[in-house]
């Protein structure tokens, strides 16, 4: 009993380190994309502001028409 003990203690210790690593990581590329592709991204959508509102009204529009005809389909087959 005190083996298992032992190898839970082990992973549970290996799962922290592994959760503080992934989450310095993930910290440390939000940062990266705030200060870098935030700021570009912003300036080219406002620059073309109707294609961004046209492209996103597109891809909305695409998106719920796909879900309704699956959506639908899915009902029927019931």
């Amino acid at each position: 009993m005190a083996d298992v003990e032992k190898k839970s203690k082990e992973i549970k210790e290996m799962l922290e380190e592994f959760y503080k690593k992934t989450e310095s990581r993930i910290k440390d590329l939000t940062n990266v994309v705030k200060d870098n592709i935030l700021p570009d991204a912003e300036e080219k959508l406002r620059k073309n502001v109707i294609t961004s509102v046209l492209v996103s009204f597109g891809i909305g529009f695409i998106l719920g028409v796909f879900l309704m005809i699956f959506g639908i389909s899915r009902g029927k087959k019931k």
